[in-house]
């Protein structure tokens, strides 16, 4: 026996085909037949890979809440990390209190300071998140009407300060 080369065995060349007796047609088939398989666990990889895919999105959706911002909200902006404070950890994460004039349906948004001062460039939704001022949860109708009322009480006799009025309130 003569010695073989261990890729001859696995790809017959010429001179193994020749020795073993096997027609061209014959060693074809089973080569035809690995390439068939190896198309198929491709496919099944493809396939197995979208729906993992398609899982860690679903998984990971499952959290996310979306940021809907209007007209008029009040935000507060995260203070960028690349200006250095000597504060250290004790410096504030996010800084000032902003209206929004307008929001892009990308998530930029133009913000205004409380005087009413656009901020020169644009900003993303996800570096700025809602502010609720204590002043503010009440409806704008109910505030008006306590200060009505309170101006009515003035009037009446009774001495009695507006932001007492909204302290007795907020206590029942």
């Amino acid at each position: 026996m003569e010695v073989v080369l261990p890729f001859e065995v696995e790809v017959p060349s010429l001179r193994i085909l020749v020795e073993s007796g096997l027609k061209e047609s014959e060693s074809a088939q089973p080569r035809f037949d690995q390439l068939n398989l190896i198309e198929g666990k491709r496919l099944a990889a493809m396939s197995h890979g979208r729906l993992y895919q398609r899982w860690v999105k679903k998984t990971f959706d499952k959290k996310v809440r979306p940021h809907k911002f209007n007209e008029g909200d009040l935000v507060l902006k995260k203070v960028s990390q690349a200006l250095k404070d000597n504060r250290g950890k004790w410096a504030p994460n996010y800084e000032g209190s902003f209206i929004i004039n307008k929001a892009f349906s990308g998530g930029a948004l133009v913000l205004a300071n409380m005087d009413d001062e656009e901020l020169p460039s644009l900003v993303n939704a996800d570096v700025v998140k809602r502010y609720y001022a204590s002043h503010l949860w009440f409806p704008l109708e109910f505030l008006v009407l306590c200060k009505l009322w309170s101006q009515h009480l003035m009037n009446v006799g009774l001495m009695i300060r507006f932001s007492t009025l909204m302290l007795c309130l907020l206590l029942l």
